[in-house]
């Protein structure tokens, strides 16, 4: 089996990150560069799997510009067996990574595809989820957190056993007062893979403790939102600024406005009591601690 590990060239972690006199975005010139943290991971992952005789061939895949080739280098001296860089002379956003990594699976046909969580230069975390809808892949779905259920009693340790359809998930208890506050994963590659049920067993010298898992849905946060969010509809809150002289903005998808605070009746100082009104023509405002609207 092939692993395709994608890696990106970002300013080291220790540097402290400026921003470019003109605002255009960061200072990278004679800044150090690095691997991104999370693709990292990724790649030891790859070699952990190789290493266990699973996989066959590690191919790196870096795009960006020539210099790239020194990310692709230490992923190499790692352990990795094959390079690929993509040149481009600019900044590739998510959908483009995305559409150029599903051209080299057509070409490679990986077994697998790692990618780091997330980059840090612009914590996107999209990439890996558009990738799985651009190819015959899917993104395997880790367990993401452990929320407890209940805390019971008289714990000095304890220690949680994950069972599910998935595999690879570790997680170490957190006792205080006698009560199980937390399971925490130490690490990506902790959080396992292929999972969509877990079930969890804490154990040790209390009784009473138990948690669920929180699972990632397939395919990965943002395959499909309107599944995930369990919701169709989006709602605007917008907050008028007092500085709009006159005019409201149109050159939005929203622009409906709300009336917020003691709205006036027309042609009377008096406020207005009914629970709703009709704006038939037009909205007007002046300019005090809060606008007072008219209704017309």
């Amino acid at each position: 089996m092939k692993i395709l590990v994608t890696v990106k060239r970002v300013i080291d972690y220790n540097v402290q990150v400026r921003v470019k006199a003109d605002g255009s975005g960061v200072e990278k010139e004679n800044v150090k560069m690095s691997m991104n943290p999370p693709d990292e991971n990724a790649v030891e992952e790859a070699l952990r799997i190789k290493e266990a005789g699973k996989a066959d061939e590690i191919i790196i895949l870096s795009i960006g510009e020539e210099k790239c080739q020194e990310t692709i280098r230490t992923a190499l001296a790692m352990g990795a067996d094959r390079g690929i860089l993509i040149k481009a002379s600019y900044d590739v956003e998510p959908l483009a990574v995305s559409k150029i990594v599903s051209k080299v699976v057509e070409t490679e046909q990986p077994g697998l595809i790692l990618m780091g969580k997330q980059a840090i230069d612009d914590d996107s975390n999209q990439t890996a989820q558009m990738n799985s809808g651009n190819t015959s892949l899917t993104a395997v779905a880790g367990i993401e957190r452990f929320e407890v259920t209940d805390q019971g009693s008289g714990y000095t340790s304890a220690t949680a056993t994950i069972t599910g359809d998935g595999s690879g998930c570790q997680a170490s208890v957190t006792v205080a007062g006698g009560k199980v506050t937390g399971l925490t994963i130490s690490s990506e590659a902790n959080k396992g893979d292929g999972y969509t049920v877990a079930d969890v067993v804490i154990s040790g010298d209390g009784n009473g403790a138990t948690a669920r898992a929180v699972i990632a849905p397939p395919g990965g946060h943002g395959t499909d939102p309107v599944k995930e969010l369990g919701s169709f509809f989006v709602a605007v809150n917008t907050q008028l600024s007092g500085s709009e002289t006159g005019d409201l903005t149109v050159g939005n998808d929203f622009r409906q406005i709300t009336l917020i605070k003691s709205p006036k009746a027309f042609g009377s100082n008096a406020t207005l009591t009914s629970t709703t009104a009709r704006v038939r023509r037009s909205v007007s405002y002046t300019h005090l601690t809060l606008p007072t609207i008219l209704l017309v």
